[in-house]
């Protein structure tokens, strides 16, 4: 066997599998009930260990492009790995909300965001010639890692309670990202399987580095695009339950409603990374605008009408649009500016996730506030299209495709 062709393949297994199981963050909310039950906590106290371990991933993610940069893909994934058993294996003797935090909401979360970034960067550089397809099903793989982990923790947490379940994850994370860190590696050269060789430098593109790269007017923009884009995404995935209900719907179909969203967001990641090396990046997020703009009309049209089937149905085009969000930042980053600060470049752009998550969902509960309904936030996902649509003709102006 083609000793380059058996890589590629161990690399992409290895690296779907380590995202799989980065997606954990997304499966907290299977753990909030059995731990309110036992402590007593509340809600506010409960949701805010997601916001502590998703803020503190994105910060894991900008130390996981330095680590890998400077020192090796082995050298990241071990420290993910230590984070990881730290984490879990804390919060499995925790008693009090602190002690969540601090193990399950810091060490778990930073270990995750250096496994994200590190896994991202390093599989990249042996798919070249399809980087856009590889990057839609790691980040599928990511997607899905709640829907998936979230199942099976449901199980494990009906039968021996969430101890064993945070044990169970942690345990198998822990093994993979060592694994990982034995098998997984940068090639010298970017690898490319429809090149006459396996192993050559690929075509000239720049390599600019985060401080040159944060001042052109062009990156500028693009953050504008992906804090909108994602903003719309996190909003509709922060509220597409309590909207469903708003509208007259029960839990049950709440809970469809939700479950809409997240396979959507999870499985279009897919597809929009096979766009993006077919038709360019451009088309793309044209389209994903074009999305936006759909998905909020006919959120619009299900609240005027009454239709829990519209509400699903714009829900679902918003899940694309964030789907397609998540594709498009490492495709624009690697192919503007180069493959050797790919790392750091990402996990920088990826710090619009927090503005993201307070222009969407945060926003959309104040209007839901004070409007007394979420038509208004829909609305705002109609401006968020538009601009959307407006910036890529300004981002991409003298281009037809990246």
């Amino acid at each position: 066997m083609d000793r380059t062709k058996f890589y590629r393949g161990l690399q992409l297994t290895l690296g779907l599998l380590l995202m799989l199981f980065a997606g954990l963050l997304f499966a907290w909310s299977v753990f909030v009930a059995p731990i309110e039950t036992e402590f007593g906590w509340d809600r506010a106290q409960t949701s805010m260990v997601f916001t502590v371990s998703m803020s503190v991933s994105v910060v894991g993610g900008i130390f996981s492009g330095y680590f890998t940069a400077k020192k090796s893909v082995r050298f990241s994934l071990l420290i993910a790995a230590v984070l990881i058993a730290v984490g879990f294996a804390g919060a499995v003797k925790i008693n009090t909300l602190f002690g969540l935090y601090v193990f399950y909401g810091v060490f778990s979360g930073f270990g995750v965001g250096i496994c994200y970034n590190c896994v991202l960067t390093a599989v990249v550089f042996w798919f070249t010639e399809k980087a856009g397809t590889v990057t839609g099903a790691l980040l599928m793989a990511f997607g899905l890692g709640g829907l998936v982990l979230g199942s099976g923790a449901t199980t494990v947490i009906a039968l021996w309670g969430w101890r064993t379940a945070f044990l169970a994850i942690g345990g198998i994370y822990f093994v993979l990202l060592v694994v990982g860190a034995m098998v997984m590696r940068i090639p010298a050269v970017p690898v490319n399987s429809s090149a006459a060789h396996d192993e050559i430098p690929q075509q000239s593109v720049p390599d600019v580095p985060p401080r040159q790269m944060v001042r052109k007017h062009s990156y500028q923009l693009f953050v504008l695009w992906v804090v909108l884009t994602g903003g719309a995404g996190l909003m509709i995935i922060g509220h597409a339950a309590p909207a469903a209900i708003d509208l007259g719907a029960s839990s049950a179909v709440a809970g469809f409603v939700t479950g809409t969203v997240a396979v959507f967001n999870g499985f279009s990641r897919l597809a929009w990374g096979h766009l993006l090396d077919k038709a360019g990046a451009r088309f793309t997020h044209l389209l994903i605008g074009l999305f936006l703009i759909a998905g909020a009309v006919l959120s619009i049209a299900a609240f005027s009408s009454g239709s829990v089937f519209l509400l699903a149905a714009g829900f679902a085009f918003v899940g694309t649009v964030y789907g397609g969000t998540s594709i498009a930042q490492n495709h624009f980053i690697r192919a503007e500016y180069g493959m050797k600060y790919l790392g750091f470049n990402y996990a920088l752009t990826n710090l619009s996730t927090i503005a993201s998550s307070l222009l969407g969902p945060m926003v959309a509960g104040m209007l839901q506030t004070a409007y007394h309904s979420y038509v208004p936030s829909f609305i705002l996902l109609l401006i968020f299209g538009g601009a959307a649509y407006i910036l890529t003709l300004f981002i991409f102006r003298s281009k037809t495709a990246i």
